[in-house]
């Protein structure tokens, strides 16, 4: 197997991690793929995706990075949510990269503290802390816009102007 073939693995291997982990961590505005894209422009700059000791462990580090220097815009309703500011998945939106980032790798991918601080770049003993308080703080985010009242607008259609889409449905083509 040649040195590129063998990245070529590698990379496959590291791909699928990687993107999961950029989708939690990128701004709403910034596909996943995009940022695991230019986190791995930059790691393999410096060298080649084999020579690197830890290379998850790096792509995401590099990927963390890149997230925490974009601005995360106020997040956006998406389906089903029933307002910006009251949606539980609004307040995850809205919350920090790292504190993301510290709750996917504990939680979701299941990883001990050494390695969730590896991936943040910080000691284990401060991963424990990192964790703990990012769960506090998105715990609290989700629990305020669940607690929210949800607000339904009702409209009488016959109301709406006729650009709107309001009027009698015998007016439409």
């Amino acid at each position: 197997m040649t040195d590129d073939d063998a990245e070529a693995h590698l990379f496959r291997e590291l791909y699928p991690p990687l993107r999961r982990f950029a989708a939690v961590v990128a701004p709403l505005d910034v596909d996943p793929d995009d940022l695991v894209h230019e986190a791995l422009v930059r790691t393999l700059d410096a060298q080649r995706l084999g020579e690197l000791d830890h290379p998850l462990v790096d792509l995401r580090r590099s990927t963390l990075a890149i997230a925490g220097r974009l601005d995360r815009p106020s997040a956006a309703p998406r389906s089903g949510a029933s307002s910006p500011s009251t949606s539980p998945v609004a307040a995850l939106d809205r919350a920090d990269a790292s504190d993301r980032a510290a709750v996917y790798l504990a939680d979701v991918e299941g990883l001990p503290a050494g390695q969730v601080g590896a991936a943040l770049g910080i000691r284990p003993t401060a991963a424990r802390v990192v964790v703990r308080r990012a769960r506090r703080r998105l715990g609290a985010e989700v629990q305020a816009a669940a607690a929210a009242p949800i607000v339904v607008e009702l409209v009488d259609p016959a109301a709406r102007p006729a650009s709107a889409g309001g009027g009698d449905r015998a007016d439409r083509p």
